[in-house]
């Protein structure tokens, strides 16, 4: 029987994590691959073991919203910690940080949207709510990478 084989491309399209991800994975064993030349090729059968791994981590991070004044959401967040309520700047990005200074804190609201949620879930939820808001006009100042 011929193994199928998957790029790091292929395999993190497979199962919705940045590339990156994937990557430090393989790098730290993880993910069982196989270096071919300077490429990492990872067998097929691992799809489905990382998918039931990622399914079935603790299910204790949620995903949130930073609103200003007018209802604008600028923030989306994940988390597992009281983070939710956290204005502080540096925390977040550059333009979270102007956003905070020109609005204040005391005029800012937090929202959790979802709970109970694996930390892939909450990635997943965090990235799609990102691209949705921003198509829509909100001015999020996330910089989290939307492959």
């Amino acid at each position: 029987m011929v193994m199928e084989f998957l790029t790091i491309d292929e395999f993190a399209a497979e199962i919705e994590l940045p590339r990156t991800r994937v990557l430090n994975r393989v790098i730290r064993k993880k993910i069982k691959a196989e270096k071919r030349g300077w490429m990492w090729m990872i067998p097929r059968d691992e799809v489905t073991r990382v998918k039931k791994e990622l399914e079935n981590g603790p299910r204790d991070f949620y995903v949130y919203f930073h609103k200003m004044s007018n209802g604008k959401i600028f923030w989306v967040g994940k988390s597992r910690t009281n983070r939710v309520d956290d204005f502080q700047p540096g925390r977040h990005s550059p333009e979270y940080d102007k956003v905070l200074a020109q609005h204040g804190s005391e005029n800012l609201t937090a929202e959790i949207i979802k709970m109970n949620l694996t930390n892939h879930e909450a990635e997943l939820t965090e990235r799609n709510l990102i691209r949705e808001l921003r198509t829509s006009g909100h001015p999020i100042t996330n910089v989290l990478p939307l492959k």
